[in-house]
C-alpha cells in the first residue's frame, strides 16, 4: 500500500485534480480489494456526531506543515472518492442490497432474489385478503397471490413470466405444447389450483403493453371480462397485467369448495384498444 500512497500523494502534488481514468487503476489494487472487502463484511451502525474543532483560518496544527497539512486532506479526499467508486460497484461484485419484497431472505439454491420491491397489481377478499404482487427478480418476473390470514401470509406463483410475450425484452417462443413457436400477446393461468385460505378461484396472468382488454371464455361456454392494470410503474419490462375473481360455480361445479377436476378457465382473449383481437389462447390443455 505504501507505494500505492505514493502514487496518489504524486497526483496531490501535480494539482489535486484526479481524472476517473486515475482512479480507476486503482480499484483492482489490494488496497481497494481490502476496503472492498471491509465495507462488505462492516454492518450498519448509528455513528454519533462528533464534536468539530474550530480553528483560526491561519492557523496550523502543531508540527505540520500547511503544505502537509494540505497534501493529506487531499489524500483523504482522493481515497474517499475511491471508497465511493467501491461502492457504487458493489452490485458487480454479487452484493445485493435489501429490498421491500415478500420473497426477500427465501433460502435454498433455487429460490428467487428480488431486485427490486414488490409491485401491487390486484387485492381483494374471498373468504381471506388476497393480494397479487409482480416482482423483478434474478429469476425473472414472478407473479404470486398472496393470501393473509390469522396465522400469517402464505401465497403461490412461479418465476419467468413475459418471456413469450411481445414486446418484452429479449421475447422468444417456449418451442413447446400448442402455439409454442411464436410469441403471444397474453398468458395467464386457468383457474385448476386451489387455495383452501380463500373460497373463489382468482386467476391472473401478463399481456403484451398493447393489449387494452382481456375476456375469458370459462368452461362453460361463458365470457366474463378480466381486470387489466396497464404497465404499472415499478415494473420494467413493457408489460400489463390482468386479473379476474371466476364466479362460484362453473360448469355445473362449485368452485368454493375443495379442488376438483374442473379447469375453470378455456380460453384467454386479448384486445387491443379498438377492441380488435390479438390473440385467442387456449389454456385448458397442457402447456397451452
Amino acid at each position: 500500500m505504501t507505494q500505492r500512497f505514493g502514487e496518489i500523494d504524486d497526483m496531490v502534488r501535480r494539482s489535486a485534480v484526479v481524472l476517473d481514468e486515475e482512479l480507476i487503476r486503482f480499484t483492482g489494487s489490494s488496497a481497494a480489494s481490502a476496503l472492498r472487502e471491509a465495507v462488505i463484511a462492516t454492518p450498519p451502525t448509528r455513528t454519533r456526531r462528533a464534536a468539530i474543532e474550530v480553528r483560526p483560518p491561519s492557523s496550523t496544527p502543531r508540527g505540520r506543515s500547511p503544505r502537509r497539512a494540505g497534501v493529506r486532506r487531499a489524500r483523504r479526499i482522493v481515497l474517499a472518492a475511491l471508497a465511493l467508486a467501491l461502492l457504487l460497484a458493489l452490485p458487480a461484485f454479487g452484493v445485493v442490497q435489501h429490498v421491500r419484497s415478500w420473497i426477500w431472505g427465501w433460502k435454498g439454491p433455487d429460490a428467487p432474489v428480488p431486485i427490486a420491491a414488490d409491485v401491487p397489481i390486484a387485492s381483494g377478499i374471498a373468504g381471506s385478503p388476497w393480494t397479487i404482487v409482480a416482482t423483478q427478480t434474478t429469476q425473472g418476473l414472478c407473479v404470486y397471490i398472496r393470501v393473509h390470514t390469522s396465522e400469517g401470509t402464505g401465497g403461490s406463483g412461479g418465476c419467468g413470466w413475459g418471456t413469450d410475450i411481445y414486446g418484452s425484452p429479449g421475447a422468444t417462443p417456449h418451442e413447446y405444447g400448442a402455439g409454442g413457436q411464436v410469441l403471444h400477446w397474453i398468458e395467464g393461468t386457468n383457474g385448476s389450483g386451489f387455495d383452501a385460505s380463500v373460497d373463489r378461484r382468482i386467476v391472473h396472468g401478463v399481456a403484451a403493453e398493447q393489449v387494452a382488454a382481456v375476456d375469458l371464455v370459462l368452461a362453460d361456454g361463458r365470457v366474463m371480462p378480466a381486470d387489466v392494470v396497464p404497465h404499472p410503474a415499478g415494473i420494467d419490462a413493457p408489460l400489463s397485467f390482468w386479473s379476474a375473481v371466476l364466479p362460484a360455480e362453473v360448469a355445473g361445479v362449485d368452485l368454493t369448495g375443495a379442488e376438483d377436476d374442473v379447469t375453470p378457465v378455456h380460453e384467454l382473449i386479448a384486445r387491443d384498444a379498438d377492441g380488435s383481437v390479438l390473440e385467442r389462447r387456449v389454456v385448458d390443455r397442457p402447456n397451452g
